[in-house]
């Protein structure tokens, strides 16, 4: 019997984030995300409790994403981006880095 192959869960996410784009939020199933994966839906029940765990993890991404940008922007103060810095998103990403 054939192993089944190792999933990579970063991989993963990026099908959630590819249908995401493509297709809208309602578009991102189960389903969907196994067959764009080329896996199971028991392989993503085995990492993921439901679909809403799934993109509860691809939103942490995208935003652990976003803030990791925001953090070197801040870090080199570069004045093209100081308007930018200023937005209500700049002081809501502010505020989660002090917390850390």
């Amino acid at each position: 019997m054939a192993r089944p192959r190792e999933l990579d869960l970063d991989v993963l996410l990026d099908h959630v984030r590819a249908i995401w784009v493509a297709d809208g939020i309602g578009a991102v199933t189960i389903r969907a995300v196994s067959a764009r994966a080329g896996v199971s839906n028991g392989a993503i029940y085995h990492h993921f409790e439901s679909r809403n765990h799934l993109l509860a993890r691809a939103f942490a991404r995208e935003i652990a994403a976003y803030l990791t940008v925001q953090r070197q922007r801040v870090a080199a103060r570069s004045e093209e981006h100081t308007s930018e810095l200023q937005s209500p998103m700049y002081l809501v990403c502010r505020l989660l880095l002090e917390k850390k």
